[in-house]
């Protein structure tokens, strides 16, 4: 029995013969939009040139003849909506993750001395936000540490409240990184 384009009478799973332009296809129906102005129905149908594969075809049920060989007795799966985007968090998290990137590239600056990237590296695994200026390197913008990257040339920055304490945890640091490299010198 042919039906008229748009009846809605098409379920997923159902046989049907879908006839276009004098070509006959049988299919099943993968998918179909009976509602709104457009509606279609995509059509999996067996892929004579490769018996190992199917055909996708999407139809305008305007521009085709449907006839129903076998309706569908599978019961059609419930519709689930998606949840709402939250735009607000997802524009938040992107500039969190473009700032966490900017940061790591001020990190990670070229044209430094070797050992003073390995002071601001351990300094960073540490906890301790640190960036460049110029030949220094500065920890949370209140302790400066200048070449050549030693514990006695860290100090508090003018103006930072910063207390004591602060700043002989960073030497110490400093001095973690120095004292491998002189105990390698000891050894030769």
């Amino acid at each position: 029995m042919a039906h008229a384009a748009g009846s809605g009478e098409y379920t997923v799973g159902s046989k049907v013969k879908v006839t276009y332009r004098g070509q006959q296809t049988v299919g099943e129906v993968s998918s179909y939009n009976g509602t709104g102005r457009d509606h279609w129905m995509i059509v999996r149908s067996p892929d004579d040139s490769n018996p190992s594969q199917s055909l996708l075809t999407t139809y305008n049920l305007s521009k085709v003849e449907v006839e129903v060989l076998e309706r569908s007795t599978r019961p059609a799966a419930p519709v689930s909506s998606l949840p709402r985007v939250n735009m607000a968090k997802l524009n938040t998290r992107a500039h969190q993750a473009v700032q966490q990137k900017l940061a790591a590239a001020r990190r990670v600056s070229g044209g430094h001395p070797q050992f003073g990237q390995m002071v601001c590296d351990r300094l960073n695994e540490s906890g301790f936000n640190c960036t460049w200026a110029k030949s220094d390197i500065v920890v949370l913008d209140s302790v400066r540490i200048k070449i050549p990257y030693k514990a006695e040339n860290a100090n508090a920055e003018p103006n930072a409240r910063t207390d004591e304490e602060f700043v002989r945890r960073i030497r110490k640091i400093v001095g973690e990184v120095a004292s491998p490299t002189a105990e390698e010198g000891d050894a030769s």
